[in-house]
Order: C-alpha cells, then sequence, then structure tokens
C-alpha cells in the first residue's frame, strides 16, 4: 500500500472516530440535559406547593382569626360588676391572640395534597404565635372599626419529593376587613365605662320596701324579682333604658342590641340596726347571680409581655361605708338585690369568613349585688 493510500486510510479512521465520539458525547449531553430538566421541573412543581402552602397559610390566618373574634366576643365576660369592669385591649389582645393560634394549628393539622408523591412537614408549618398588634390610641381613633390586623410567626413551609425539597420562613401579616369586632368592643366598653346600674338599682330598691307588711317583721327571704312587681317594673325599665342607651352608642342600623336577665333574687330582712338611708352596699353574701366571667390572667403575646390593669378586680373600698347610728328595738329593714343581665348586639353589616352562624355577635354580663335599708 502506498503512503498516499495509508494517508487516507488514516483520515478516514480518525473522521469516523470523530463522529463515535461526537455521537457518544450528544447521546450523554442529551441525557443529562433530559436529567437537568426533569430535576428542574421536579423543583418548578415543589415550588409551585410553596407557593400554594404559603398562600393556604394566608387564607388559614384569616380564617382562624375572625373565627376567633366570634368566639372571643360570643364568650360572655362580665363589662359591669357593681361597677365599669370592662376587658382591657390587652385582654382582648392576649385572649384572640391564644385562640387563633390553636384554630390556626388546627387548620395546618388538616392540610394534605392529593399527590401522593409530594410531602410537606406538618410540624414545621406550625405557628409558634399569632398577634394582633392593636394599639389603644388607634383603636380610640376608629382605626380598627372596619379592619385590623393580625401576624403569625415562627411558621416554616416546606415540601419535598422523595428525591428533592425546598423550604422558605412563612411569617405573614394579613390586613382582616369584614370584621367590625374592635369596633363593637369600644362601643362596649364607652357604654359600660358611663352605666348607671349601681345608683339605679338603689333607686328602685326602695320599691321592694312595697313589698312587705312594715307593722310585722320584715323577712321575706329569697325571692325572685318578679315576686315584687313594683321592684320588678322599676328594674325592667332600668334594664330596657340602658338596651336604648347602648343602641344609641352604637349609632349605626346594622348594629341590633337585646337584653336577657339571667337571674334576679332579692331578699327583705330585719338588720337590727338603723344607718343613713342614701347608704347603699353590695350585698356579699347574695344567695345567687354572683358568678362572674373573668378576663384572662396576664401572660406573653409572641414574647412580648402584656400588662393587665386592675380595674377589673372588685373592690368594695369603692363604696360607701355603712355607718351605725343606733341599735333599735323596732325592725330596721333591709332590701337586697343581686342580679345579672347578658346585653348582645348583633353586627348584620358583614359575613365574617366562616361556616355556619356567620354574623357577629359580641355579648357582655351586667352582675349586681346591691343592698340599703327601706328607710
Amino acid at each position: 500500500m502506498s503512503g498516499k493510500s495509508q494517508s487516507s486510510l488514516i483520515v478516514l479512521v480518525m473522521i469516523a472516530m470523530l463522529i463515535i465520539f461526537i455521537w457518544i458525547f450528544s447521546l450523554f449531553w442529551n441525557q443529562a440535559s433530559q436529567a437537568r430538566t426533569l430535576a428542574s421541573e421536579k423543583f418548578t412543581k415543589l415550588g409551585k406547593y410553596l407557593d400554594i402552602v404559603k398562600g393556604i397559610s394566608r387564607n388559614y390566618l384569616v380564617f382562624s382569626s375572625q373565627m376567633a373574634t366570634k368566639k372571643v366576643a360570643k364568650d360572655v365576660t362580665t363589662y359591669y360588676y357593681n361597677g365599669p369592669t370592662p376587658r382591657t385591649i390587652n385582654q382582648i389582645r392576649y385572649t384572640l391572640s391564644k385562640e387563633s393560634l390553636k384554630l390556626l394549628n388546627k387548620y395546618v393539622d388538616n392540610t394534605h395534597f392529593k399527590e401522593a408523591v409530594i410531602d410537606f412537614d406538618v410540624d414545621k408549618l406550625k405557628f409558634k404565635c399569632v398577634d394582633f398588634p392593636i394599639d389603644e390610641d388607634r383603636l380610640d381613633a376608629r382605626e380598627y372599626d372596619e379592619k385590623y390586623y393580625v401576624g403569625g410567626y415562627g411558621s416554616v413551609a416546606e415540601v419535598s419529593d422523595e428525591n428533592n425539597k425546598v423550604s422558605s420562613d412563612n411569617d405573614i401579616f394579613e390586613t382582616v376587613t369584614g370584621d367590625r369586632f374592635f369596633l363593637l368592643y369600644r362601643k362596649f366598653v364607652d357604654w359600660s365605662n358611663s352605666a348607671q346600674f349601681h345608683d339605679d338599682t338603689a333607686a328602685c330598691l326602695m320599691n321592694a320596701c312595697q313589698c312587705y307588711d312594715p307593722e310585722h317583721i320584715c323577712q321575706l327571704g329569697d325571692k325572685t324579682c318578679e315576686q315584687c312587681p313594683q321592684f320588678y317594673s322599676c328594674m325592667t325599665e332600668l334594664w330596657e333604658r340602658e338596651r336604648n342607651r347602648l343602641v344609641g352608642m352604637m349609632g349605626d342600623p346594622y348594629i341590633e342590641c337585646s337584653y336577657t336577665k339571667t337571674c334576679c333574687v332579692f331578699q327583705v330582712d330585719d338588720v337590727g340596726v338603723d344607718y343613713e338611708q342614701d347608704v347603699w352596699m353590695p350585698w356579699d353574701r347574695a344567695p345567687s347571680c354572683r358568678e362572674r366571667n373573668g378576663p384572662e390572667e396576664s401572660d406573653f403575646v409572641c414574647s412580648k409581655q402584656l400588662s393587665f390593669s386592675s380595674q377589673e378586680k372588685f373592690n368594695p373600698e369603692n363604696y360607701k361605708v355603712i355607718k351605725f347610728e343606733r341599735v333599735i328595738s323596732k325592725p330596721v329593714c333591709e332590701q337586697r338585690v343581686a342580679y345579672k343581665v347578658t346585653y348582645s348586639c348583633v353586627d348584620t353589616k358583614y359575613k365574617l369568613s366562616i361556616p355556619l352562624a356567620r354574623e357577629l355577635q359580641f355579648d357582655v354580663d351586667v352582675t349586681e349585688f346591691v343592698r340599703r335599708h327601706c328607710g
């Protein structure tokens, strides 16, 4: 074979080897490209599920906050206990945060994807705290009458398949509209702080003196208020008057208010001593109608210590002190009353984003236990 033929053969072999190399390289390149594309598609898919998890977390926060306002508003708390005792804004904030966190994580526990290959870490997704950052000055300025703010913190959204995992911090903050919880709260606080139940109840008590014969020993024992018509009529007028005042203070055509008497008892009894007629005091040993639905105690919300006012604690020193004048032989009759009335206001302007009863109803208790003598 000539040198020229050998050179041609070598060139052909090199060309063939180059073709084979290019084919093999192309084959591996396509396989790697397909693997990269598949991996990219998987991560894109996981990213979409991550966005879904973060999105439904926002919905969960809104739903849980509205369920919390619904529950806290309906859990009757005493706003008048022989004097104004409304819940402070920090007590409201703490109770709402605690209730909303419980409901929010219940939603998280019940989250599932239809696609079995996708999984997420439920424990990491659970929130550590929820906060309603309500400022009292802004509350008084009516900023929260038609909306409020709520934040959920300490959550991590993490989704994965058999080989891949993506995660992100899941702290969220939402503005919630269509829920006038704080408008009702603010109005009830103003109403309870200006209510005249104590003085007006003492005035009505004078009517109870007509329910016994002054020529005989003045002892009726425990009776329901209805058994003394003169007194009960005066009390129903008082309760209705305060309802009308509440409606006026709400000043909103979409808010409807009513009251329900839970219990009312009275006594007329001989105390054996005389004292000033204009003095009235707490009936500390009332047989019933004395229960009080108190607020939450002080605690932390999202690592922030909330200070709680002590104004809700009943202090008998705030009332007039009995002045004993003399011991006398004839009976000195003292009339006593204890009652509990629940005032309710329903906001019909909006429907909450929750199942079943969707209108917000705010309930508060009024409790009085007073005694004074018949004069």
